[in-house]
């Protein structure tokens, strides 16, 4: 059933019938001849209340990637955030959000909460989001696997554009933040703090962000005040703006990369992932991601919303768990450490353990074994450095949402459904220790000392 340890499946949707294929369409090299990037719709589970809503965000996102780039579920009106778990029922993250307003900002921004959520949504497919803003600002966003980039389009007939970019600011309440302007094109600063379903997430996340173009004016917010030409400030309900001449280019190009371990990380994941690349070029070759991706399963239907449907949910299935080291290979541990992943493998993090043992796991398995046995990996390196698996873990925080013990079944599951390329001994060291003892694992992650 594997070919090249790519697997395609044929799949009638009248009957489900699952028939094994090794016609592959898709070389190496080779885009596929369908645009399965394009059959995915995001807003798909992004809407309702409550049960009835499946709390799945609408922006850009690479599979597997570090970013996800997106309005927040729990805080469109603050702009396009870096951080968002898909599925998730509570507020949570939402880190530097990036929010472009036609003309100049005339008083401080504070948190962000007064500015109007966006008008419309002009595109929402697999690694794109396009967005008409209140006052007519086209906000486009995509991501490449460790960075963003965003594209704003000012209306012709104003003089000025201004964007804004929250460093104290998120979808919860942080404990602390910075942001220093660095040149007239440019940005750098971390945050901390946060919460999820009323547990603290206590990580930091640091940014490197840059623009295509020098601002006429720059200054930085914090509270109620607000300075041109301060370069740099501290705190919650902070930081910077950028005023454009929009007269000379209606379109400002923004890029951010991201890092939990420091500031000269995301300097280097923006430097390797998207230096050179304009928006369109990281739209196309995430496009060409995605259809490779998606491609894997190959679906046949007269029904077009069926098809949607399907690549939707498939879609959705390729973004968690996702990267949480950086490009040279470090990442913050369970432990407030910095760590280093063997080189050829990817660290990972965002394990939802509560529900994802039933399926997704299994499924990844089958089509990403290197992929699957990393977090597999991922996970027992956690087990090492907190004392025992995680139920959910969000960046490096065990949050201990949810109960049960999912992990060892998860881990099992893998196993058992081909991807094997993991500590199996220490696996079992970790599942055996849960099983036996009795101690409160969350007590034990949390009262881990910090080393930052």
């Amino acid at each position: 059933m594997k070919t090249n340890n790519r697997i395609k499946w044929m799949i009638s949707l009248s009957f489900i019938l699952f028939i094994p294929s090794t016609n592959i369409a898709q070389n190496a090299g080779q885009a596929p001849q369908t645009n399965y990037a394009q059959m995915v719709d995001t807003r798909i589970g992004s809407k309702g209340n409550g049960l009835s809503c499946g709390f799945t965000y609408i922006g850009a996102s690479y599979p597997f990637g570090m970013m996800q780039f997106t309005p927040s579920f729990f805080s469109p009106q603050k702009g396009i955030v870096v951080n968002q778990m898909s599925g998730s029922g509570c507020p949570h993250m939402g880190n530097f959000p990036v929010l472009p307003i036609s003309g100049k900002v005339t008083k401080s921004p504070k948190n962000m909460e007064d500015f109007p959520t966006y008008k419309g949504i002009r595109e929402a497919t697999a690694g794109c989001l396009s967005l008409q803003m209140k006052d007519d600002v086209i906000c486009d966003v995509t991501v490449s696997k460790r960075s963003g980039i965003a594209r704003f389009i000012f209306p012709v007939d104003k003089k000025e554009g201004t964007i804004l970019i929250g460093a104290g600011v998120s979808s919860t309440t942080l404990s602390n933040a910075y942001i220093k302007i660095t040149s007239p094109s440019s940005c750098e600063g971390y945050a901390e703090g946060g919460d999820f379903c009323g547990y603290k997430t206590d990580y930091r996340i640091f940014f490197a962000a840059e623009f295509n173009h020098k601002a006429k004016e720059y200054g930085t917010w914090k509270g109620n005040s607000i300075r041109e030409d301060r370069k740099q400030i501290g705190g919650v309900q902070s930081g910077g703006y950028f005023t454009f001449d929009t007269e000379q280019s209606a379109s400002v190009e923004y890029k951010i990369a991201i890092s939990y371990v420091s500031v000269e990380n995301a300097k280097e994941n923006l430097r390797m992932d998207n230096e050179n690349r304009n928006y369109q070029q990281v739209l196309s070759d995430t496009r060409h991601e995605w259809n490779k991706q998606l491609g894997k399963i190959e679906v046949h239907s007269d029904n077009p919303d069926k098809l949607t449907q399907f690549y939707t949910h498939w879609y959705h299935t390729l973004i968690h768990p996702n990267i949480f080291n950086d490009i040279n290979g470090e990442y913050i541990g369970a432990d407030f450490a910095v760590h280093k992943v063997t080189f050829g493998r990817e660290y990972y993090t965002t394990f939802s353990g509560w529900d994802t043992y039933r399926t997704q796991c299994q499924l990844l398995a089958m089509f990403y074994p290197q992929e699957a046995s990393d977090m597999m990996q991922s996970a027992i390196d956690f087990a090492e450095q907190a004392g025992g698996y995680g139920r959910w873990i969000a960046a490096n925080i065990e949050t201990g949402v949810m109960h049960g013990d999912p992990m060892p079944i998860i881990i099992a599951n893998t196993y058992a459904f081909g991807a094997q390329n993991f500590d199996i001994q220490t696996a079992y060291k970790h599942m055996k220790r849960g099983a036996l003892y009795s101690r409160d694992l969350l007590t034990e992650c949390r009262s881990t000392s910090r080393t930052i």
